[in-house]
């Protein structure tokens, strides 16, 4: 019988070699599980459940032993066996997404809170150590000197917490400046300190145990779910200094062939300090543990937020042609914390030996700026650009800049395309997350 090849959209098609897939009690539209018991050329003998053997015909390289799950198919003349996604590494992917999505929340509400935290009276409560701890956590966040250098944007990737497990399976055992890692570390100091504190006030207070305990259910809650890696990201002993932080590498000098960029008057280049409409004057201290478990409920919705991004990354991956990674960098600029979002795809080649296409979208909203959303792509050979600003004011300070842009690209030997700039409300990714996720978990229940 005729051997079926591999489809083109990833999924391989196994072609019963003898057409008695009705009498093996195989139907279309069933999903079953075979083992790989040999292959040999393009015939391979597959073992169902029953001790049924039945031979396939596939240009697929199988291995001996593999688990297989198979949806019974028909091309009008024969019955074909498609390879379905390894149903385990799916199910783990679709419960992480289940339980991490109603967690997660905008890393905007913690950053606002963190230079908070350092400033009085909000630090007053907090212990010297924590408070070295979230000092040390901002002064390891990327910068905007950083982030205009190309080797900074690429560190500031590594670093977002999207690839921590990879580079610890790899044989790295310090985070370094990696945001995942530097908020596991600060939450399980954080839930030592609230533990400490909480037995501290019930016994002053003359509160049971069992009361102190139930007080502290939240906290428990989120270090369960979490489940921080104490070992490797454990706070430092009590009277401990901090790590000094790894000085940074000065970025390349600017090329001396073009003036650089002329400044922006009125309006500053980077994201200052506005709080976001908090008044310091106003601000009100809580008792220390109150802050503090508004800190590890933050913290959880923090690093339930990165976990989102690393699986919607994986889901976008899943079987496609076009993987995409989503990035949020929390950006440090003095005493303001500010999100930089970044969707990276790879797309299809123009033609068979052509290289990929690439496509990254930037949102960010720096303060006096507005939302602006930017999308980069790159396509044989030749660069474009939309920069899309919901401020008119925004949208005439990037059109001053456009020919310099391009003299900029063209100056590293690239090929300028479409450089243009709209005013209009600037949608979000979040409805990207949210569509693919449903579509996902909706997939899985069926």
């Amino acid at each position: 019988m005729e051997t079926a090849a591999p489809s083109s959209n990833t999924a391989t098609l196994l072609a019963l070699k003898r057409p008695d897939g009705v009498v093996a009690g195989l139907r279309v539209g069933q999903v079953v599980s075979a083992t790989v018991i040999r292959q040999r050329g393009e015939t391979a003998q597959l073992e169902f459940g029953g001790g049924r053997v039945l031979e396939v015909g596939t240009k697929a390289a199988l291995c001996p032993g593999e688990r297989l799950s198979l949806r019974v198919e028909h091309d009008g003349s024969r019955l074909l066996l498609r390879v379905l996604r390894d149903r385990p590494a799916a199910d783990v992917l679709a419960n992480a997404l289940r339980a991490a999505l109603p967690r997660q929340a905008p890393l905007q509400t913690l950053l606002t809170r963190l230079p908070l935290l350092l400033e009085a009276p909000l630090s007053d409560p907090l212990p010297q150590t924590l408070r070295e701890t979230v000092r040390e956590l901002l002064n390891r966040l990327p910068t905007p000197e950083r982030l205009a250098t190309a080797d900074g944007l690429a560190g500031a990737l590594r670093d977002s917490g999207l690839l921590l497990e990879s580079r610890l399976a790899a044989g790295s055992s310090d985070p370094g400046h990696d945001f995942k890692g530097l908020l596991l570390r600060l939450l399980a100091q954080a839930i030592r300190q609230e533990a400490e504190t909480r037995q501290g006030t019930a016994g002053t207070k003359g509160e049971s145990r069992s009361a102190s305990e139930s007080r502290g259910g939240a906290t428990t809650q989120v270090a369960a779910n979490l489940r921080p890696i104490r070992l490797l990201f454990a706070a430092p002993p009590a009277g401990t200094a901090p790590r000094p932080v790894a000085p940074q590498a000065p970025g390349p000098v600017a090329p001396q062939a073009l003036p650089p960029f002329p400044p922006l008057a009125g309006v500053a280049l980077r994201a200052r300090v506005n709080l976001r409409g908090h008044d310091r004057s106003r601000l009100t201290p809580l008792p220390q543990l109150s802050l503090l478990r508004g800190l590890i409920q933050q913290l959880g919705t923090a690093l339930a937020r990165v976990q989102t991004h690393q699986l919607v990354s994986s889901i976008a991956q899943e079987g496609k042609e076009e993987p995409a990674w989503l990035f949020e960098i929390p950006v440090h600029d003095g005493n303001a914390c500010e999100p930089l979002r970044l969707r990276i795809r790879r797309g299809k080649p123009s033609a068979a030996g052509a290289p990929p296409s690439w496509s990254v979208t930037l949102h960010l909203q720096p303060a006096g700026w507005g939302a602006i959303r930017i999308a980069v792509m790159l396509f044989d050979g030749v660069v474009s650009a939309v920069f899309q600003a919901e401020r008119e004011a925004t949208s005439e300070l990037f059109r001053g800049q456009i020919e310099l842009l391009r003299a900029r690209l063209r100056e590293q030997g690239l090929q300028t395309g479409n450089l243009g700039v709209h005013t209009g409300p600037v949608a979000s990714d979040e409805t990207w997350i949210e569509d693919l996720s449903r579509d996902w978990l909706l997939s899985e229940k069926a």
